[in-house]
């Protein structure tokens, strides 16, 4: 890391050099954690409190499960069902919904019909695309989502023009 540089008052310039990991602070934080280290009783603590902490953390992660939170609830799990596959295939079942919801509340006739037909079969398409799309390797299948999540955007889109014309 380097001190930043540009226009910086002096004095602060000054302390940024002192500061950062080689600079001269930065070189005796390191050099008495490295004293530290080498510290047989410090060895032994440090080992004793890790294996504590582990216990703990396995501890910890046995009452999540008997309490039916764990696997299931994770941040991961939140954002992978909120983006990625999971959140193309339920905005894609959303835009089904909504297709119904619009047919229900303003029924098709001629050319309207011919579109909803249109948009049916481009809903198919896309979720055969997206069981194509799960089984792809990770760089193909994030292209590959990107395209249907773009699509999916011009179909939300247009429904909302439909509706509001």
């Amino acid at each position: 890391m380097e001190p930043p540089k540009g226009k910086l008052p002096a004095i602060v310039q000054k302390q940024a050099e002192r500061l950062i990991p080689g600079g001269p602070v930065g070189r005796a934080a390191a050099g008495a954690l490295q004293r530290a280290l080498t510290n047989p009783e410090v060895q032994r603590r440090v080992r004793e409190e890790s294996t504590k902490l582990m216990r703990k953390a396995q501890d910890w992660q046995a009452e999540r499960r008997v309490d039916g939170a764990g696997e299931g609830d994770g941040l991961v799990d939140k954002m992978t069902s909120r983006f990625g596959q999971a959140g193309l295939v339920r905005r894609l079942a959303r835009v089904r919904e909504s297709v119904a919801i619009v047919e229900r509340a303003r029924p098709a006739t001629g050319e309207d019909a011919a579109a909803f037909d249109e948009l049916r079969e481009e809903c198919a398409r896309l979720e055969a695309a997206l069981e194509v799309t799960g089984r792809l390797p990770m760089i193909a299948r994030k292209r590959a989502q990107f395209m249907i999540d773009r699509r999916l955007s011009e179909l939300e889109d247009g429904l909302l023009r439909h509706v509001l014309e």
